[in-house]
């Protein structure tokens, strides 16, 4: 294996609650001795200092970034592919991310260090909506046979989120989540089949007004 695409569910808590982020991974022909080449799926947007644009991932782990100590480096003898996983969970799409830009943690027990972060997750959640909405309009290529276990992960995170933790059906938000469930699931179909979306929905819905 060569290849491989990880989808992250923002963690609870953060400015990243709920949202899916798609990262592919590249195994070089010297992996393990070197660290994996990571892309992330941003949609244009700069929705963490560590996650650029233009879809760069900037961590010591992946040698993108060359401070921190040396543990924190890739070391051919113990560092995998799951570690740069949690390694960008926990440490990037963390509760306050403004304090990921070095030098910005000494404001951290300040009060203007505080309100600075509390702006930028403003920012950062309407980063990650947009990030969500450019996923359904422009779904991440996926090949036929991973098409299925993509739409269950897709399918099943979004329903998830209608429903609260008790069981306690959320009507409005059941709704908007399964329509965007419905739709994110068929912009898939129409990438891989590279059929427009529009002739999806119109067999879709003239298969329920049937």
């Amino acid at each position: 294996m060569d290849l491989l695409r990880a989808v992250m569910i923002g963690p609870q808590g953060t400015p990243y609650h709920d949202g899916l982020f798609f990262f592919d991974a590249q195994f070089p022909a010297s992996y393990p001795a070197t660290a994996p080449v990571v892309y992330y799926h941003s949609g244009g947007l700069r929705l963490n200092l560590n996650l650029y644009a233009c879809g760069k991932v900037c961590l010591s782990l992946l040698g993108t970034w060359h401070g921190g100590h040396s543990c924190e480096k890739w070391n051919p003898a113990q560092s995998t592919m799951l570690q740069v996983l949690i390694s960008t969970q926990a440490l990037v799409l963390n509760e306050k991310p403004y304090f990921n830009e070095p030098g910005y943690e000494r404001s951290a027990n300040s009060a203007q260090g505080q309100r600075r972060a509390l702006e930028y997750n403003y920012t950062t959640f309407q980063h990650s909506c947009r990030t969500m909405l450019y996923s359904l309009r422009r779904p991440p290529p996926v090949d036929f046979f991973s098409l299925a276990n993509f739409l269950t992960l897709v399918l099943g995170s979004f329903m998830a989120i209608g429903w609260s933790p008790n069981g306690e059906d959320k009507s409005i938000k059941v709704i908007m989540w399964c329509f965007l469930s419905l739709y994110f699931a068929l912009s898939l179909v129409a990438a891989v089949t590279r059929t427009p979306k529009s002739t999806f929905f119109f067999f879709f819905f003239c298969q329920v007004w049937h």
